[in-house]
């Protein structure tokens, strides 16, 4: 039952990434053409939502690893989890 939850978590993470990536994209493109901007501004108003969140996302990744790579060095550094 465990491995049922862990692997549908896992299995639907990369499903949400993409809708992400694609939802700013739509978002940006829909926000353009509704102003009444062009059909060229208004997907390139969408492709910089999509880097910007693409960017945003793999910023976010990057600090998280870093920040847990630190802290679990430092933590061994002083001796171990259980202070030996």
């Amino acid at each position: 039952m465990a491995g049922a939850i862990i692997g549908g978590l896992l299995a639907s993470a990369p499903g949400a990434l993409a809708c992400a990536l694609v939802g700013g994209f739509l978002g940006g493109y829909w926000y353009e053409k509704r102003q009444g901007k062009g059909e060229q501004e208004a997907r390139r108003a969408g492709w910089g939502a999509f880097l910007g969140r693409a960017a945003g996302g793999l910023l976010k990744a990057i600090l998280a690893a870093t920040i847990a790579g630190w802290t679990i060095w430092m933590l061994f550094r002083a001796g171990g989890p259980f202070g030996g």
